[in-house]
């Protein structure tokens, strides 16, 4: 008598023909009939835990959990309908069936049946895969098609709804980036480079690779044409251009800074290290005025080609008492605008003598200045002698600070011609007055 263990096949338990055995085609048609259920095997369904109300010679089911009806006691069965009744095969890892009620390839693994594309064993570890295409060793995962799509897992499938792709390099000495090609020859590279920076690189032809624009990781400083600064936020190697709607800045290697609008240019040069420092305007008519301001940095002068204006008429000082000029030279005298028109109240003035006798000029020395005389008046006495006069709301006396009476004073000289001259025309009378008496 053989062993039970002997008398079927290890994979699928088929029935081997024994030389005792009686009726010996009973044993292949039951051999037949497991390798046709199982051979290319296929199931109606993988849910269902009870039998179908119509079945068809063939149809085959994996027993969903709870089995009822003549499925009770087979959970996770094979069952197949043949003759008129059900054979039941208990699966064994490896055994792959085609899901016709899902559409997918499932295998079993010995404990459960998984879908093989995406999950199952046959696909961890690949060497090479080729979607549309065939992978080779250098690119052991190639793709040819119109696009490919990485998507975010959603919250409401348990993802976080966030999605990332990681391009790893084995350490900071090695690069991880993505090259975009143009018929197959790099053309732009994005990633770390072997320093470590991320880098956005260019290529004509595949070749002769250079930064267009780099990050420091550690500072986050950015260089565009050179290395980033370890100082500087950014640095921007020259000839360099921005460019806005009606607006262009331009940075050249000379050191000149160019800068237009639609009316024409504005340009800032210096001509060449350590010279002047050039300030030109491109006028309506297109000349070129390239010193139209300029600085002697050693000289400490500015030098003007136009009229100075302020924005609007009286609408702008030079200087403040507090910070005023050391010398002005002009060749003619100062102009100071005098149209009646702009005047109003207009009073005779007739107090000019008895204000001048009242007025103590002295001489002085400027403190934290050059050792040189200077004759003038002293704001405070000024102030005294106009009090005393009636004309201390006149602007001959000034404070720096209206609202600070502890603030700096001074004398508006020009405004002391006017003074004189009433004095000069009443001396002139009383000599006029003089003489008529002695003739």
């Amino acid at each position: 008598m053989s062993d039970a263990s002997d008398d079927f096949t290890p994979k699928l338990s088929l029935p081997y023909l024994l030389p005792s055995q009686a009726q010996k085609h009973v044993t292949v048609n039951e051999t037949l009939a497991v390798v046709d259920a199982l051979l290319m095997g296929a199931i109606n369904s993988a849910s269902l835990s009870a039998p179908p109300p119509e079945l068809s010679a063939g149809d085959a089911f994996l027993i969903a959990s709870e089995p009822a009806g003549d499925w009770q006691t087979q959970s996770g069965k094979l069952a197949v309908w043949a003759d008129d009744a059900w054979m039941f095969y208990q699966p064994k890892p490896g055994w792959r069936l085609w899901n016709i009620e899902e559409e997918r390839l499932i295998v079993f693994d010995g404990s459960e049946w998984s879908e093989i594309t995406g999950g199952a064993a046959d696909f961890q570890n690949v060497a090479q895969f080729g979607i549309g295409t065939s992978a080779d060793e250098n690119n052991p995962l190639s793709v040819r098609g119109p696009g490919a799509l990485f998507t975010a897992l959603e919250t409401t499938e348990g993802g976080s709804g966030d999605i990332r792709v990681s391009v790893n390099a084995e350490d900071t000495g090695h690069t991880a980036s993505i090259i975009f090609q143009s018929a197959f020859s790099g053309r732009s590279e994005v990633g770390l480079t072997t320093a470590g920076n991320f880098a956005v690189r260019t290529s004509p032809a595949g070749s002769n690779w250079s930064d267009a624009m780099t990050i420091d990781p550690v500072t986050n400083n950015v260089g565009i044409g050179a290395a980033p600064s370890p100082s500087n936020t950014l640095t921007v190697a020259c000839p360099a251009r921005f460019e806005g709607s009606n607006f262009a800045f331009s940075l050249h290697d000379n050191g000149a800074v160019d800068m237009y609008n639609n009316a024409g240019g504005i340009f800032l040069r210096g001509r060449s290290p350590g010279s002047f420092l050039f300030f030109g305007v491109t006028l309506s008519d297109g000349t070129v005025v390239n010193d139209a301001l300029y600085i002697r940095p050693n000289a400490q002068h500015v030098t003007f080609r136009f009229h100075i204006m302020p924005a609007a008429n009286n609408a702008a000082d030079i200087g403040s008492i507090q910070q005023s000029f050391r010398n002005l030279y002009l060749t003619n005298a100062p102009v100071v605008a005098s149209d009646k028109r702009e005047k109003k109240n207009i009073e005779t003035f007739d107090t000019g003598l008895s204000l001048i006798q009242a007025l103590n000029p002295v001489t002085f020395e400027r403190d934290g200045g050059p050792n040189a005389r200077h004759v003038g008046l002293i704001a405070q006495q000024v102030k005294e002698a106009l009090e005393d006069q009636g004309l201390g709301n006149t602007n001959i006396w000034q404070l720096a600070d209206p609202d600070d009476a502890q603030s700096a004073q001074a004398v508006c000289y020009g405004e002391l011609i006017p003074v004189l001259i009433d004095a000069v025309n009443e001396l002139a009378e009383r000599v006029d007055d003089l003489e008529a008496r002695n003739r």
